[in-house]
C-alpha cells in the first residue's frame, strides 16, 4: 500500500467536503459558544474588536476553554484531511505543496488545541505556525486553482483566495507599533497584558483571518458537496 491510497483512506469513510464543512462547524461552534459565555479576567464581556482569539482558551479564565481547545483540535484535524483531499482532487505539482504547507499548518492549529495560552512559548508557536502556514497554504491552492489545466475549480475562488491571504499578511506584517519591528504580531501580546484598548487593530486582523479562512474552506466544501465531489 503506497502513500497515496493510505492518504486517501480518510475519504473512503467521509466524502471531501464532508470533512470541511464539519471542520467549519466545529470551529464556528469552539469560537462562538465560548465568546458568549467569557467573562475576563477584569469581568469583562469578550469583543471580538480587542481580545485574542487564543483568549477564549485560556484556562482559569475562559469559562468554557475547554470547548475552544477541544474544537480548535479537531476543527483543525478535519481541515488537515480537508486539505489532502483539496490537493488530490486539483491534482498538480502546485496543488501537492499546498498539500504539505496546509497539513504543517493544520497541525499548527491541532497544538494550539494541545497548548493553549497558560503555555505561551509552545502556543506561541503552535499558532505562528498555523498563521504562516495558513498563509502560504492559501497562496499555494490559489495558485494551483489557476493553473489547474481542467479548471475543476471556478477561478473565483483563486480571486477569494488572495483576500485571504491579505488578511493574513496584514495581521503578520501591519507596523502596529515601532517597538515590535522584529514581529508585528507580538504587539497583540503587549495589548493583552498591559493596555486594552476598545478596538485592538492586531485582535480585528487576526480574527479576520480566521473567519476569511473558515468562508473560503465552507464555500469550497458547499460547491464540492453540490457537485457530488468525491476521491474514491
Amino acid at each position: 500500500m503506497n502513500l497515496k491510497t493510505i492518504l486517501k483512506k480518510p475519504f473512503e469513510k467521509l466524502s471531501l467536503p464532508y470533512w470541511g464543512i464539519i471542520a467549519i462547524i466545529i470551529l464556528a461552534i469552539g469560537s462562538l459558544v465560548p465568546s458568549i459565555a467569557y467573562s475576563g479576567k477584569d469581568g469583562e464581556a469578550y469583543s471580538f474588536l480587542n481580545h485574542a482569539i487564543s483568549e477564549l482558551g485560556e484556562l482559569g479564565v475562559s469559562e468554557l476553554a475547554i470547548l475552544f481547545n477541544i474544537c480548535v483540535f479537531f476543527g483543525a484535524l478535519f481541515t488537515l484531511i480537508f486539505f489532502i483531499g483539496l490537493s488530490f482532487y486539483i491534482n498538480n505539482i502546485i496543488s501537492s505543496i499546498g498539500g504539505i504547507i496546509g497539513v504543517i499548518s493544520s497541525l499548527g492549529g491541532v497544538f494550539v488545541g494541545i497548548f493553549p495560552m497558560n503555555y505561551l512559548v509552545p502556543h506561541y508557536i503552535a499558532a505562528m505556525t498555523f498563521f504562516f502556514g495558513g498563509m502560504l497554504t492559501v497562496a499555494v491552492f490559489s495558485i494551483a486553482i489557476l493553473f489547474d489545466k481542467e479548471k475543476k475549480i471556478h477561478w473565483i475562488f483563486s480571486l477569494l483566495g488572495f483576500i485571504v491571504v491579505v488578511f493574513f499578511a496584514l495581521f503578520l506584517f501591519y507596523p502596529y507599533a515601532e517597538t515590535y519591528r522584529v514581529n508585528p504580531a507580538l504587539s497583540i501580546l503587549y495589548n493583552l497584558f498591559y493596555d486594552r484598548p476598545a478596538f485592538l487593530l492586531p485582535s480585528f486582523f487576526e480574527w479576520m483571518t480566521l473567519i476569511t479562512i473558515m468562508i473560503w474552506v465552507g464555500l469550497l466544501s458547499i460547491v464540492f458537496l453540490i457537485k457530488k465531489v468525491n476521491l474514491i
